[in-house]
């Protein structure tokens, strides 16, 4: 798992915003899954923690899987660790589990990340064209945080 992790360090999930930095991201808030995330999600992250999620999300993210020992049950394991598929199993057996995808932990981030920018002095034209947003794009995002940086 640790090698796939790698590998998908570099991968963008957003404009300018890569795996490897969102997970930092939520690594640094440990045990603190954010509010909008679904009964489901929240559930799945007490099981499997962050490593874990964004693996499931790499493999499935924005759709539903079954959970059974027979359907897919060695991807899990290869995903989550012998473990946290058996835990999984037990929570989840013989039912769907829908994941979210990348958007919506990039929602949360990014008013975090564009606030920190702001803070640093980067102009809302710079944020847009590194992130791949308008301007007025980047100045709703401020607006949700007052400009601040906002806790989760």
């Amino acid at each position: 798992m640790e090698e796939k992790d790698e590998a998908n360090r570099d991968v963008l999930v957003a404009p300018g915003i890569t795996r490897g930095e969102l997970l930092a991201f939520y690594l640094q808030q440990p045990n603190k899954l954010p509010m909008p995330m679904g009964e489901t999600t929240s559930n799945i992250f007490s099981i499997v923690g962050y490593e874990g999620l964004f693996a499931l999300i790499d493999a499935f993210g924005g759709s539903k899987i079954y959970v059974s020992r027979f359907n897919g049950y060695r991807k899990l394991i290869e995903l989550v660790g012998e473990e946290k598929a058996a835990a999984l199993y037990d929570h989840y057996h013989r039912d769907y589990i829908e994941l979210p995808s990348y958007s919506s932990l990039v929602s949360i981030y990014r008013p975090e990340k564009f606030a920190e920018l702001r803070e640093d002095g980067v102009s809302t034209g710079e944020m847009a064209r590194r992130y791949g947003l308008t301007e007025r794009g980047v100045r709703y995002v401020l607006a949700r945080t007052g400009g601040r940086k906002p806790t989760c």
